[in-house]
C-alpha cells in the first residue's frame, strides 16, 4: 500500500523541453506523439515555470525530451535555472554533444546524464539508438563525450564541474550483457538501470522488449559486482515508477504514470504549479527515496555573486552562533534577520494580528536582502542569521495551508540550513538562556505547530544539520555542504 501527496512537490521536476527526437528507440515511453503538433513554449514560459517550481521547494530540474539538446534556447534555460536557485541536469543521447557543445552550456550545467541501451553497437542500432550526426555509433559516442567531459573537469575547481551520470535501459534485447566494462570506460558517478517499462497508449508497440524480473535482477547484480568503487548504482523496476516522478510535458503539463498509463494536469501557465499538480494526485515520497531520486542533497546552484548563506532553525538550535562562528570562517558579512536595532518594534510586530506581523516581517526582509546584496555586489559572501524563509514557514503553520512562494524579489541563497536537534535538549538551551517569547511559548505547547514550522522550511529546501554537538562540528557539516555549491 502506498500514499500519495499532492501537498508538496518532490526535490526533482523533470522538465521535458521538445517532443521531437533524433534518434527512434523502440522502447521509447515518452514519444509525445500529439505534443509534437502543438508549439513550443516561449523561453519566457518556460523561465516563468522555473521560478514557479523552485518557489515551491524545488531544488533541481532534470531537462528532458525528446531530446533537449535541439531545444535551441536550452543554454538560455540553463542559465535562467541556475540564476533562479537549481541545480540542472540533462538527460541526452549524446549525438549532439562536443567541446563547443561543453563551452555554450556546461558553466551552468551541473549533471548530464547519458543514456545507453546496450554495450554492443549493432543491439544499439537495432534498438533505434542512432542519428545522422554521429559519425560513430552510438556506443563509441557516449565513451567519447564522457572522455570530453573528464577533460573539462580537469581544468575547473570542483565545484564548476560536471557530474556524470549513465542511464541504461534493460530490455530483452541487452539483459545478458555485463555493462561493467562502459560504466569503467565512462566513469560516471552514478548508473541507473531501468527496467523497460510499458505505458499503455505510448509504447503498446514494443511489448516485445521487454524484460522479465528474473533477468533484470540478473542484470542488476552483474552491473553491481562490475562497478567501481565509489560508484552508485541505482535500480528502478516498473513498480518503481508509478508515482515516484514530478514529471512536466512539452506543452507545460504534469504527468504521472498511474495505473499503466499517463495522466495529465491542467497547463501550469493557465492555473499555477500546485493546482497543476494536484490534478495528477501527486507523488509517492518513499518510492522517490527507494529509486534514489533525493542524491546529494547538499548540492545546490549558484549564481556568479558571492555566497549567499541562510542559517534557520527553531529558538534555542544555536542559530546566532553558528551563524557567526560560520561567518568568521568564511570571512562574511553577517546579518541578522530582522536586524536587532529593530528590537522593539520586532516585539510589537510578534504581538500583532498575523496578518499586520507577516507584513512588517516581509518588510525587514526586504531590507536586509538589500543590504545583503550590496555586500555581494562589493564581492563578499554573507551569511544571514534566519531568512525570509522563517517568516514564510511560520506564516504556513500559523494558517495550516501550503508555503507561500518566495519573493521574487528577495534573492534566495545559494545554501538554506535548518539546524535541527531532539526537542528536549532545544528546551533545555532555552531554560539555561532564561528567555521566552510569544512564539517560543507556541512552539513549547503546541507540537503541530511545531511540526508544521520545520516542514515549511524542508519544503523551501531546507538542508537539515544535526545541531545537538559542538558549534566548531555543526560549522564543518556546513562547510561541507558549501564544497558541494556549484
Amino acid at each position: 500500500m502506498t500514499t500519495r501527496s499532492a501537498t508538496y512537490l518532490p526535490s526533482t521536476v523533470n522538465l521535458h523541453l521538445v517532443a521531437h527526437c533524433n534518434m527512434k528507440c523502440g522502447y521509447c515511453y515518452a514519444r509525445f506523439e500529439q505534443e509534437r503538433q502543438q508549439p513550443r513554449l516561449a523561453p519566457e514560459v518556460l523561465v516563468a515555470i522555473l521560478r514557479d517550481l523552485h518557489g515551491q521547494g524545488v531544488r533541481r530540474v532534470t531537462f528532458a525530451g525528446g531530446e533537449p539538446t535541439l531545444h535551441r534556447d536550452l543554454a538560455t534555460l540553463l542559465r535562467a535555472a541556475s540564476e533562479v536557485g537549481l541545480v540542472t541536469s540533462i538527460v541526452t543521447n549524446a549525438s549532439r554533444i562536443d567541446e563547443t557543445w561543453l563551452a555554450d552550456h556546461g558553466p551552468h550545467l551541473r549533471w548530464l546524464a547519458l543514456s545507453v541501451d546496450s554495450i554492443d553497437e549493432a543491439t544499439t542500432h537495432e534498438l533505434g539508438r542512432r542519428a545522422t550526426s554521429m559519425a560513430r555509433g552510438h556506443v563509441a559516442q557516449v565513451r567519447a563525450v564522457a572522455a570530453q567531459v573528464h577533460r573539462w573537469n580537469a581544468l575547473r575547481p570542483p565545484a564548476r564541474r560536471l557530474r556524470l551520470k549513465l542511464n541504461i535501459t534493460v530490455t530483452n534485447r541487452n539483459a545478458h550483457e555485463d555493462p561493467s566494462d562502459l560504466i569503467r570506460a565512462v566513469r560516471p558517478e552514478k548508473v541507473k538501470l531501468f527496467q523497460m517499462l510499458l505505458v499503455e497508449g505510448e509504447n503498446d508497440d514494443a511489448a516485445a522488449l521487454v524484460c522479465a524480473p528474473d533477468a533484470y535482477a540478473a542484470y542488476v547484480t552483474r552491473a553491481r559486482a562490475g562497478a567501481p568503487e565509489g560508484v552508485a548504482v541505482v535500480t528502478e523496476d516498473n513498480d518503481a515508477m508509478d508515482g515516484s516522478y514530478a514529471m512536466v510535458d512539452p506543452l507545460g503539463r504534469f504527468y504521472q504514470r498511474v495505473d499503466g498509463r499517463y495522466v495529465r494536469s491542467r497547463p501550469i501557465p493557465e492555473v499555477g504549479v500546485m493546482a497543476a499538480w494536484s490534478d495528477v494526485g501527486g507523488f509517492d515520497q518513499a518510492r522517490f527515496l527507494d529509486r534514489g531520486g533525493e542524491y546529494a542533497p547538499g548540492e545546490v546552484a549558484t549564481g556568479n555573486l558571492p555566497l549567499l548563506i541562510a542559517i534557520e532553525g527553531l529558538d534555542g538550535s544555536g542559530k546566532s552562533t553558528v551563524a557567526r562562528a560560520l561567518a568568521e570562517r568564511m570571512d562574511a558579512a553577517l546579518l541578522t534577520n530582522p536586524d536587532k536595532a529593530s528590537a522593539a518594534e520586532r516585539a510589537a510586530a510578534d504581538r500583532a494580528e498575523p496578518a499586520e506581523r507577516r507584513a512588517w516581517y516581509l518588510a525587514a526582509n526586504r531590507e536586509v536582502a538589500a543590504v545583503a546584496e550590496r555586500h555581494r555586489a562589493a564581492g563578499r559572501a554573507v551569511v544571514m542569521d534566519r531568512s525570509v524563509a522563517s517568516t514564510l514557514a511560520f506564516a504556513a503553520a500559523e494558517q495550516d495551508g501550503p508555503i507561500a512562494a518566495w519573493p521574487a524579489e528577495i534573492p534566495r541563497p545559494d545554501l538554506l540550513v535548518l539546524l535541527t536537534l531532539a526537542e528536549p535538549v532545544r528546551r533545555g538551551r532555552l531554560a539555561d538562556r532564561g528567555a521566552a517569547t510569544t512564539e517560543e511559548e507556541r512552539l513549547a505547547g503546541d507540537h503541530a505547530f511545531r511540526s508544521r514550522v520545520l516542514d515549511g522550511y524542508r519544503s523551501l529546501g531546507a538542508i537539515e544539520v544535526d545541531a545537538d554537538r559542538a558549534v566548531d562540528a555543526v560549522v564543518a557539516r556546513i562547510e561541507k555542504l558549501i564544497e558541494h555549491l556549484g
